[in-house]
């Protein structure tokens, strides 16, 4: 992990997109000692959003089964639930 200033990683930008990119953790930026930022390799970041699509997913079919649990689709919304977090938890989504 590594931490800088926001004027430090301006002052090196290329070399921060880089140690995020190679080293695959992120650089976190402060602001007066506290951190409001961070840069994190494309790749990273693209695992982070689908991940948090497919928990999104869930929850909206978790809400709606505890809303009417006698709809008939809730079999499938079910299925698909398990099977989203099936692929979150071998990382295929």
């Amino acid at each position: 992990m590594s931490v800088m200033t926001i004027t430090e990683a301006r002052a090196n930008l290329a070399e921060v997109v880089d140690q995020a990119r190679i080293d695959g953790s992120p650089v976190y930026l402060t602001r007066r000692d506290k951190p409001v930022a961070a840069v994190i390799d494309i790749s990273l970041l693209e695992s982070l959003l689908q991940r948090t699509e497919a928990v999104s997913v869930t929850e909206r079919l978790n809400a709606a089964w505890a809303a009417d649990p006698e709809r008939h689709d809730l079999e499938f919304a079910t299925f698909a639930s398990a099977q989203m977090a099936a692929r979150i938890q071998n990382e295929e989504w």
